[in-house]
């Protein structure tokens, strides 16, 4: 392999202090590939390739704890046709065992994950030591690892193993603590994704959160493939309903349940580098959905109903299904019906006051929203009033520990100051409400940005403009309302998002 080995010495009676070296490596690598292009995989991201189950068991323990997103495969062979049939993109990947069939895999895979995404791995190889009865053998001396690297290293006792609650740049806000760590984790198998507890920032300098930066990645270009005319399984595909950078949405026949179904459907080999390289386990993605969702039953919550994952011209897919509206989303109604017109507060309380409601039960249960978007509100029945018009929220994000992301430039207006760092809070579904409700009332939304970095720089610096400045007949009360559910800092919003329905709605009449 081209990629330069680190030998680490490792004791099961020091479990600590393979988890410092492997920081101290990914404190190096990240410093040298921001001095290359400045972009690197999540950190988090560690491929263990280890045969003996009990021991690697016990390995992904200790960095599950410490925050990191571990994946076991037994061999390089089953690592090497995992990553054919669902990519991605580890940071670092540790070896515990070694022999030729081993060595000509991960060259190959090596040389996937560079050609396709332009990230060298650096491995690092476990050197398993015994231990004797009232003498311990230490692993290799922090000295021996350092003397892998080249150039000076921050001291060992200054590397912070990732804490197990979201961290703040400097600059951020202050944020309070997240409502839960994530309800939603995939099974305990050593062939599944591991999620971590709630993540910390990256091992940089960046002050991005999870933002995307421009990626400058010569990732290689996969043909994003139509489903038009297809059968999956039970479900023929009919029509493209929707689409995005990330996913498509279809028209399908359900041959079971004898109805149109909505597919949604993600390409994995065609998924954009920046997503990737966060979601080490991207395939189990809507059966997360499903067990978060599961229990949550509420007129205006739409669950998924079937999921699953189908091989197609080549590339994989993965897919859920959910209940058909052939209305569409919220965006395509007001495009049909209304335009870009001012709706009276009435009106938008009617709106203000179901969302709140689903919001509100899914809040009790422990579950945020926080991908709001327009077309992830969708009308229940055709109706060309905003007074008769019954709405439900779908695409729940997964995982619930902060560090979901909507790449979509659709989904920046509605994010909260603390989602642009890698937090969400139930008030942040509260700073979405509010934002829907400005632009209903004002034909505008509070802010406005060509990218991803101005959005950012607006929502969590910016003072929104008061509604009435661009519709007169708002009330000085609305003003009031909407400001506190739009508060930079997420303690001086309302308490709940039902308190805020309550007090908006109270001007509404």
């Amino acid at each position: 392999m081209d990629n330069e080995i680190h030998t680490i010495g490792y004791s099961l009676e020091q479990p600590d202090t393979l988890l410092k070296a492997v920081q101290l490596l990914a404190q190096q690598v990240s410093k040298q590939a921001a001095r290359v292009d400045g972009v690197s995989p999540d950190y988090r991201n560690i491929l263990f390739i280890d045969d003996d189950q009990r021991r690697a068991e016990h390995l992904v323990d200790i960095f599950v704890q410490a925050g990191y997103r571990p994946i076991v495969m037994a061999n390089a062979l089953l690592a090497f046709t995992r990553f054919l049939q669902v990519p991605f993109v580890p940071f670092i990947i540790i070896l515990s065992c070694d022999d030729v069939t081993n060595r000509l895999f991960l060259q190959r895979l090596q040389l996937r994950i560079t050609q396709q995404y332009a990230w060298k791995v650096p491995f690092v190889r476990l050197q398993f030591q015994s231990v004797q009865e009232g003498n311990h053998v230490l692993p290799a001396s922090e000295t021996a690892i350092a003397s892998h690297f080249q150039g000076e290293l921050s001291p060992l006792s200054t590397l912070a193993v990732p804490p197990l609650e979201p961290t703040m740049p400097a600059s951020g806000p202050a944020i309070t603590k997240p409502l839960h760590s994530s309800t939603s984790r995939p099974l305990n198998s050593l062939h599944a994704a591991i999620y971590a507890a709630p993540p910390s920032g990256p091992l940089s300098n960046k002050a991005s959160g999870p933002l995307v930066h421009d990626i400058q990645h010569e990732q290689k270009v996969i043909k994003s493939i139509n489903l038009e005319g297809q059968d999956i399984w039970r479900y023929h595909i009919f029509e493209l309903l929707d689409k995005n950078i990330l996913s498509n949405v279809y028209r399908a026949y359900d041959r079971l349940r004898e109805q149109d179904v909505a597919l949604k459907a993600f390409q994995i080999d065609a998924l954009p580098y920046h997503m990737m390289k966060n979601i080490v386990g991207i395939e189990n993605i809507f059966q997360q959905e499903a067990e978060l969702l599961q229990g949550i039953n509420h007129p205006h919550i739409v669950s998924p109903w079937n999921r699953g994952e189908s091989y197609i011209s080549g590339s994989s897919f993965i897919y859920k299904t959910l209940e058909y509206y052939p209305e569409g989303s919220l965006a395509k109604w007001l495009y049909q019906y209304e335009g870009t017109k001012v709706f009276a507060l009435r009106e938008v309380g009617h709106v203000v006051a179901q969302l709140a409601d689903a919001l509100q039960f899914a809040h009790d249960r422990q579950v945020t929203f926080q991908n709001f978007k327009l077309t992830n509100l969708l009308v229940r029945q055709p109706v060309q009033s905003m007074l008769h018009l019954h709405l439900s929220l779908t695409d729940f994000a997964v995982p619930q520990d902060g560090s979901f992301f909507s790449h979509t430039p659709e989904a920046f207006p509605y994010m909260a100051p603390e989602r642009w760092y890698g937090c969400a809070l139930p008030v942040s579904d509260q700073y979405a409400l509010a934002v829907i409700a400005y632009e209903l009332l004002t034909g505008r939304s509070p802010f406005q940005g060509s990218t991803g970095h101005i959005m950012k720089l607006l929502h969590t610096s910016r003072q929104p403009q008061l509604p009435s400045a661009y519709n007169p007949t708002l009330p000085a009360m609305v003003d009031h309302v909407l400001l506190r559910a739009l508060a930079k800092r997420p303690e001086d919003r309302f308490a709940s998002v039902a308190l805020f329905a309550k007090s908006f709605l109270m001007y509404c009449k």
